[in-house]
């Protein structure tokens, strides 16, 4: 009971409990909520909204600023004609049509591109991606096909809206989507067999010539790439053989006293076009200068150029990141392979300055070794000779001399640490193999001298005199030897 506990004990309850205290699970996840928030923006990435746009002549796809500055090179594909650029800034990743298939990598360039959609030998010229249902629409230019695919869920199958020219060629070169409406209306351009802008409701049969040559031949001719504005329901498109940029109202009729808008005149031939109505931009790019311009909408001004190479480099498609979608980490990967790649040139600096210590010691060791064999050789042999015949040994200093003469003329070549270490073993076994000639012809002159001496005493002082003959002439010729 309470009444028993003294307020010794009391006190010490008191600490045993607050020892033991833990936060409810409520405020737990209140505070990692908080931390992961705190996280979210400190790691947030500080990229704003950025232009980019592919070059197709050389493969590499650039960005800058809205303003025009900071040109960079975000990836060069060799051997890639890319014709379509679209971003999907919520994960990271960047799409672009190459050829036969469309491929994938992430925006900021540091991964390999893969194949997402295989066109099995046709090839996208257009691409659009409608950011509500994060779905990609494209058309083909051999075929005439307009298809999509959707960018989330696990193996998404690739649909396809027929129309009345699919299977034809029909020189397609645009294509927009006004996710405004359900379903979703697709537009797209045609610049073979008919020169018009139509558009479709997907899933139905209701296609619609809605702009063409016949009834508008000031506004429409050679129509190419598309691109709509939300906000104020107007689309865009630029047309490359009367060299303009034009805006119509998604819901203008067709007639054919359509109300079309100049936007751009006097152009080379503008290829890629995205507008965004929130900065109430246009940006574009023109093939035969080489450029890409933005355009402030509200007085159809030029506001920059952007000279990327001239005519050579061929920008053809343009597309707008938009920073606000932009998952926080999509730039976080430039700056890990930047900090691998210091890494791993420090080891290779490490591992060549020990292979070279390496070698220098070992071709020491053999100098050193290679040395010591002459000696022992060369004292070898003068041991033998002193042993049997004063005559014999004046012979062999001779010998040893030729020999000593071999060794300076080794050590002179020293220039090659290879080449001395070959040259010292040569010398080394030719003196081996004459000290052993020599000691074996002296081994059988000293037995035949002895035989001659123990069997006839007689003839001793003929055969001195004899040998003593021999010995002059034998030593003038090694006087001449010498000489």
């Amino acid at each position: 009971p309470g009444s028993d506990r003294g307020p010794a004990a009391r006190s010490e309850a008191r600490r045993q409990s607050r020892r033991h205290w833990r936060p409810l699970p409520s405020a737990r996840l209140l505070l990692v909520s908080l931390v992961a928030l705190y996280l979210r923006r400190v790691c947030s990435n500080t990229e704003t909204d950025r232009v980019y746009w592919a070059n197709f002549a050389t493969g590499a796809i650039q960005r800058s600023g809205t303003d025009g500055q900071g040109v960079q090179t975000v990836r060069t594909i060799p051997g890639s004609y890319i014709r379509a650029l679209v971003l999907e800034e919520e994960n990271c990743m960047m799409y672009y049509a190459d050829r036969n298939a469309i491929m994938r990598m992430t925006i900021d360039g540091a991964s390999d591109p893969v194949k997402f959609v295989d066109l099995a030998g046709d090839d996208a010229v257009a691409m659009w991606r409608d950011t509500a249902a994060n779905v990609l629409y494209w058309t083909t230019g051999t075929a005439s096909k307009i298809q999509r695919i959707a960018l989330i869920g696990v193996n998404p199958a690739v649909q396809q809206m027929s129309t009345r020219d699919t299977g034809y060629v029909m020189g397609r070169s645009g294509i927009a989507v006004d996710n405004s409406v359900s379903p979703v209306r697709v537009y797209w351009s045609d610049t073979d067999l008919k020169y018009q802008i139509a558009k479709q409701t997907w899933g139905t049969s209701d296609e619609d010539y809605w702009l063409d040559d016949f009834d508008n031949p000031d506004y429409i001719f050679s129509p190419g790439a598309l691109s709509i504005d939300h906000t104020s329901r107007s689309l865009y498109y630029t047309d490359t053989s009367l060299r303009q940029i034009f805006k119509i109202s998604l819901d203008e009729p067709k007639s054919v006293s359509a109300k079309v808008t100049t936007i751009a005149s006097v152009l080379g031939s503008p290829q890629g076009l995205w507008v965004d109505g929130d900065s109430s931009s246009l940006y574009f790019t023109d093939k035969f200068r080489g450029s890409v311009s933005k355009i402030d909408l509200r007085d159809n001004s030029v506001t920059w150029t952007i000279d990327v190479g001239g005519s050579t480099v061929q920008p053809i498609s343009v597309v707008l990141m938009n920073a606000s979608r932009l998952h926080p980490y999509c730039f976080t990967t430039t700056t890990t392979t930047m900090t691998r790649t210091t890494t791993t040139k420090t080891i290779t600096t490490s591992t060549r300055t020990t292979t070279t210590t390496s070698t220098l010691t070992a071709t020491t060791t053999t100098e050193t070794t290679t040395t010591t064999s002459v000696t022992t050789t060369t004292t070898s042999t003068k041991t033998v000779t002193s042993t049997t015949l004063t005559q014999t040994s004046t012979t062999r200093t001779i010998s040893t001399s030729t020999t000593s003469s071999t060794s300076t003329s080794s050590a002179t070549t020293t220039t090659d640490t290879t080449t001395t270490s070959t040259k010292t073993s040569s010398t080394t076994f030719s003196s081996t193999t004459s000290s052993s000639s020599s000691t074996t012809s002296t081994s059988s002159m000293t037995s035949s001298t002895t035989s001659t001496l123990t069997s006839t005493t007689t003839s001793t002082s003929s055969m001195t005199s004899s040998t003593t003959s021999t010995l002059t002439s034998t030593t003038t010729s090694t006087s001449s030897m010498t000489s």
